[in-house]
């Protein structure tokens, strides 16, 4: 079973986005950027182990008041075009000198997350991987994300954050779907 990570796990979460015309694919998208840490605090003896994690992309988004707050922002599945990922040990603690730690499995994908308390099912992109530590702590990984997906039609065409202060969210999960909804690994049709 993965460690789920949320906002209280989260340092230096952040995101930016813009659109513009996608002359590969003719289309109006929008492009989303994040980056930041996760707390992940996992550690191992002389017999190496292993986590894998599941952590719903976050973004920090300013209220009318001023408040910067925690937020995710849910697609929709026919819009998703696609993600990149990657990931680094960035707090590590060495204890021996047959010491090995790594990230690895890295892949960001379109998952069905349900929101805590409420349940809300959303689609969100999720940053999934694994952990491997043996005579070592890893505390942290740094991650940086980027995400394509076409612009909405109707409403807010960036789509609506949902904050981690809403009736809907208080900033964890009930839960995380098995498998993905669909794949993050963006592919390029050839001329």
């Amino acid at each position: 079973m993965p460690n789920i990570y949320d906002v209280n796990h989260a340092r230096n979460a952040t995101h930016i986005r813009t659109s513009f015309k996608d002359e590969i694919r003719n289309k109006a998208v929008i492009e989303t950027i994040y980056t930041g840490k996760i707390r992940v605090f996992h550690g191992a003896g002389d017999d190496g182990t292993q986590i894998d994690f599941q952590y719903p992309l976050l973004g920090f988004f300013r209220e009318k008041n001023g408040t910067l707050t925690p937020g995710i922002i849910p697609i929709e599945q026919n819009k998703f075009l696609g993600a990149a990922a990657m990931a680094a040990l960035s707090s590590i603690v060495i204890k021996d000198t047959n010491s090995r730690c790594t990230v690895h499995q890295l892949n960001a994908d379109l998952f069905r997350v349900d929101l805590a308390p409420t349940n809300l099912q959303v689609l969100v992109v999720v940053l999934t991987g694994a952990v491997w530590a043996r005579e070592s702590l890893v505390e942290e990984i740094d991650y940086h994300v980027t995400v394509l997906n076409r612009l909405g039609d109707k409403g807010n065409r960036f789509g609506a954050p949902i904050l981690s202060n809403s009736p809907d969210w208080n900033g964890t999960y009930g839960a995380i779907g098995a498998s993905p909804v669909q794949s993050g690994r963006p592919t390029e049709d050839l001329p």
